[in-house]
């Protein structure tokens, strides 16, 4: 069986894969399986620390200086 998911849909496709991987499968299938949702665990980690970095990047400054 192949494993397929549309990029920038991750999350969703992590979310879906690991609800398959609760089902019985053939050994070779889930160890395949297995392999992609940790790969899209460590992918939407990242996306999630990029996205937070890129957040705070643009947040507009802020002057704290009190009067």
């Amino acid at each position: 069986m192949s494993y397929a998911y549309i990029q920038g849909q991750e999350a969703e496709a992590l979310s879906y894969f690991e609800r398959v991987l609760k089902q019985p499968l053939d050994p070779k299938e889930r160890a395949q399986l297995q392999k992609l949702v940790d790969d899209l665990r460590s992918k939407v980690k990242s996306d999630e620390k990029t996205s937070r970095q890129f957040a705070m990047q643009n947040a507009p400054s802020l002057n704290l200086h009190a009067c």
